[in-house]
């Protein structure tokens, strides 16, 4: 059989750790998945062999077997496969039944469950929702092994958050229970809101005058814009703090963040010739 250089085929080096070596494959198993590429033979064989160099280089005993034979890598799986099959008695088998919208990852192989009952593999993949869709919590329906299912994400979901859904994996072997799918929660950035934890940052713009004079000016928050009072002479950068005005906290009910409002003063444009006069009349009782 043909050697195959799996650190090429996944654009890493034998160096690399196991973390950069998942990386590569995610970026690309987007690229090269057949749901992305329908009736693209190219793409379809450069999948399967990315997938298989990453069944390789992300278990460690095989990554060892491979970068110690080399060459005759084909020859020791396929030889460590048969005597392996003799001592159990059983057939090789393989795994199929790839997500329709996750990417899928081997993690090391079936897992046992019991005599004869082997686990099936997990899945994980990644799930990107907007900042509105995690403050106020959102249902999405997805298919995987062919089959569809819906998943509710609660109020105040976090970037990175990983969830577990059992069941939801490759099926299992011989009566084994399926797999479990992981889904790690990638929430963007928003155009307007900055999230640090359950709290919100935001800058607002008030008119000068406003700033100099006082009065009420709105902000905007996740609840729809609400009027604050800006004090006589606030200073520019001057921040206030709304209580509770921030994220949702995740899985406390009522309970909240704040919103941080940092002021930026807003300077005038086309000033009429009056107003420039005025200015400078200002401006010389100042000095």
């Amino acid at each position: 059989m043909e050697f195959r250089d799996y650190y090429r085929d996944l654009g890493v080096s034998k160096y690399d750790s196991e973390a950069t070596i998942k990386k590569a494959y995610k970026k690309l198993a987007v690229k090269y998945h057949p749901d992305k590429n329908p009736g693209n033979k190219e793409a379809e064989e450069q999948f399967k062999k990315i997938s298989e160099a990453y069944n390789v280089l992300s278990n460690s005993d095989k990554r060892q077997q491979y970068d110690q034979y080399g060459a005759n890598w084909n020859y020791y799986k396929e030889a460590g496969k048969e005597a392996k099959n003799k001592e159990q008695g059983s057939d090789s088998f393989g795994q199929n039944g790839f997500s329709d919208f996750f990417d899928t990852f081997f993690n090391g192989g079936f897992r046992k469950h019991g005599r004869g009952a082997v686990k099936g593999t997990d899945y994980e993949g990644n799930l990107v929702v907007n900042l509105r869709e995690a403050y106020n919590g959102v249902s999405k329906v997805f298919t995987v092994n062919g089959k569809p299912f819906n998943i509710k994400l609660k109020p105040g979901i976090i970037d990175g958050q990983t969830l577990k859904i059992g069941g939801k994996g490759g099926p299992g072997i011989n009566g084994g229970p399926s797999g479990d799918l992981y889904i790690t929660i990638q929430v963007e950035k928003d155009l307007l809101f900055e999230r640090k934890q359950d709290d919100l940052y935001l800058n607002f713009q008030v008119p000068v005058y406003t700033l100099i004079l006082g009065g009420k000016h709105p902000v905007e928050t996740m609840k729809g814009p609400v009027n604050i009072d800006i004090p006589l002479e606030t200073p520019n950068g001057k921040v206030f703090r709304l209580r509770n005005m921030g994220m949702p906290k995740y899985n406390k009910e009522n309970e909240y963040g704040d919103l941080y409002a940092t002021v930026t003063a807003k300077i005038p444009t086309n000033l009429s010739e009056q107003e420039i006069g005025l200015i400078h009349q200002l401006a010389e009782i100042r000095n």
